[in-house]
């Protein structure tokens, strides 16, 4: 239905009472969630949205809409509509678009359409098969396989001018084990932009082996004391703490309104040197990555602090003009009910040279958190809180008692000074993450790292 020419009728309607800029989203999505609690189908739940989204800004002003009848007067009848919002009468700009080829982040070969229903059952069965007998405390498995199906196109008055087709799929599994009248749950997720093969090819087995396992030590915990000590925290999922307390520090949404503790810092060294991180757009077929952003520049592999000196900051297209530096391919949202803004995709640590064991021998008394499940941090203080979920003492040296879950207290510029050693198993986890453009795909990464003081908020008292 919108071909070159009426894109570029649109976009001059958006400019013709003076705007700067204008931009058009247009997404059709499919969603496919399907839920397999009680080792049986319980539900297949689908929707879809077609929908066309407009931006028009004006200096720092901005206007957005979006219209779900792809009927040309509905779409003309909106423009006219937000464009009264912008009173100067001049003389209508040209648009010429240009459509830009794009380079594929993301290798699909196995598309839902491509799957027999049967078959991704199948799946769904063979993983909680797998996860039930691996021990006869598991009591309860409920897992959901979602499949996020998107055709966008992106034009803009600048010429810009994409198509990208997008696939995600995810498993989420949540786990219930009992024991002598004890229950303790836990969660795991797996996903990435790729089709079936991804979900095919991938080793459940340990995926399984891993939820499993945590889920039974949680059995055994004691409660967790509190107070600061030394704190290693595991790899994949407790890279949200990174995520949380500094990547959304180093966001353009926080930094281009100074209400970000790294405001003004670029080129200061405000980290330990062990600390390199790294937010990349760009990783085959992980979670986070896209082909383009959702501004259609392409994504980006964006080196935010290296070797503790802070080197970037997440841009989107807004606030570029802001803050006089260029968008680096971060501009994302949710969905049509949100304008696109700075936002991470797969944020990690890189890879150290430490050793696991030496970071637990150096610890007379601390903490090992084997994973974070969320948390909060003010950008404009840095003061964060995470819930840390699977946790065990380290004494004299040794891993020792298991604990149950605690929150971890403190603030983003003391911690990352006071990362003193970092491991060589970096992997990278599936999430969500939530903003003012709305909850989007993200991976979370880091190798084991150790803390040299957090305070820990314990359930001993």
């Amino acid at each position: 239905m919108f071909t070159k020419d009426k894109l570029e009728e649109y976009l001059e309607r958006c400019l013709k009472t003076g705007a700067d800029f204008a931009e058009l989203f247009i997404e059709k999505r499919i969603n496919t969630n399907y839920k397999y609690i009680d080792s049986k189908l319980d539900d297949i739940i689908d929707s879809s949205d077609y929908v066309i989204c407009i931006r028009i800004d004006l200096g720092n002003n901005i206007v957005y809409g979006a219209v779900n009848v792809m009927d040309n007067d509905c779409i003309i009848s909106k423009i006219d509509e937000l464009i009264k919002y912008f009173d100067s009468d001049v003389k209508i700009k040209k648009v010429n678009l240009k459509e830009e080829k794009i380079p594929l982040v993301n290798d699909i070969s196995i598309w839902p359409k491509d799957m027999e229903e049967e078959k991704k059952i199948g799946i769904l069965h063979d993983i909680d098969s797998l996860t039930r007998s691996k021990d006869e405390r598991i009591e309860q498995v409920n897992i959901t396989l979602s499949e996020n199906d998107s055709d966008v196109i992106i034009a803009n008055s600048l010429g810009k001018y994409v198509n990208d087709h997008r696939l995600r799929l995810s498993i989420y599994t949540s786990l219930t084990v009992s024991y002598n009248d004890k229950k303790k749950n836990m969660i795991g997720s797996y996903g990435g932009s790729f089709g079936y093969e991804g979900l095919i090819n991938f080793d459940f087995n340990s995926y399984v082996d891993n939820l499993v396992e945590k889920a039974i030590k949680k059995l055994d915990a004691i409660p967790c004391p509190g107070g600061e000590m030394p704190v290693v925290l595991g790899n994949g999922f407790c890279g949200t703490i990174m995520h949380e307390a500094v990547g959304h520090t180093l966001e353009a949404t926080a930094v281009s309104i100074g209400e970000s503790i790294m405001c003004g810092k670029l080129g200061h060294k405000v980290a330990s040197s062990k600390l390199t991180l790294v937010d990349d757009g760009t990783i085959k077929n992980a979670w986070g990555s896209s082909n383009v952003d959702d501004e259609g520049n392409l994504t980006n592999r964006n080196i935010l602090i290296d070797k503790g000196v802070i080197t970037n900051y997440l841009v989107d297209y807004l606030n570029e003009r802001k803050m006089n530096m260029v968008s680096n391919g971060c501009g994302r949202r949710e969905s049509y009910l949100y304008a696109p803004t700075s936002r991470m995709s797969n944020t990690f640590i890189v890879n150290g040279n430490d050793k696991i064991d030496d970071m637990i021998k150096s610890i007379d008394y601390g903490l090992l958190v084997r994973n974070i499940n969320g948390g909060t941090v003010k950008p404009e203080t840095g003061d964060f809180n995470f819930n840390a979920t699977s946790c065990a003492l380290i004494r004299n040296g040794e891993i020792a008692e298991e604990v149950d879950d605690a929150i971890l207290i403190g603030n983003a510029l003391d911690i990352v000074k006071s990362i003193s050693m970092v491991s060589d198993n970096m992997t990278l986890s599936t999430g969500y993450c939530g903003s003012l453009s709305g909850s989007v795909p993200v991976t979370v990464g880091e190798p084991y790292i150790k803390v040299d003081k957090i305070i820990v908020g314990g359930s001993d008292v």
